[in-house]
């Protein structure tokens, strides 16, 4: 391309990295992770599945998340871990999605979820570090709000 300017990353990587004029200007950036806040559970509760729940609450500004795995014949409680948070973009500072990651010793399962119309899907990606043999793998599931952290 004859008479093009190399492009170098300093500010953005897309068009999705410009802030719109009603941005706020300067300072850290903070989403409010308050759409996740409280207890959801798995739509699925026919099979077995990776996660059953989550409790999640607001501690000091960060979103910790605390989830329960199926197992049987009880739940098994994976602990608790702070998330990061994201907009859907820029120009906004309502969460619509977060990572988290847990280390198992034997296995680290990240989450990656996305909020939209009141359904939050998760994905795990889990990776074995106990020379088992067993391939690491995927995961997606959905999750809907309940009113009490009852289970």
């Amino acid at each position: 391309m004859k008479g093009a300017q190399k492009m170098t990353f300093r500010d953005f990587t897309s068009v999705l990295d410009y802030r719109s004029s009603k941005a706020a200007n300067g300072g850290p950036s903070h989403v409010d992770p308050s759409p996740f806040a409280g207890t959801w559970v798995n739509t699925n509760d026919a099979a077995p599945h990776r996660i059953a729940k989550l409790v999640m609450k607001i501690r000091d500004g960060v979103l910790m998340v605390h989830v329960w795995g199926f197992c049987d014949p009880e739940l098994c409680d994976w602990g608790e871990v702070p998330a990061e948070v994201y907009a859907d973009s820029i120009n906004t500072q309502t969460a619509m999605s977060f990572t988290a990651m847990f280390d198992f010793g034997f296995m680290e399962t990240r989450l990656q979820t996305n909020l939209k119309r009141g359904t939050m899907v998760i994905a795990t990606a889990n990776k074995f570090s106990d020379l088992s043999g067993r391939s690491d793998y995927y995961t997606r599931e959905f999750f809907y709000q309940i009113d009490d952290d009852g289970f």
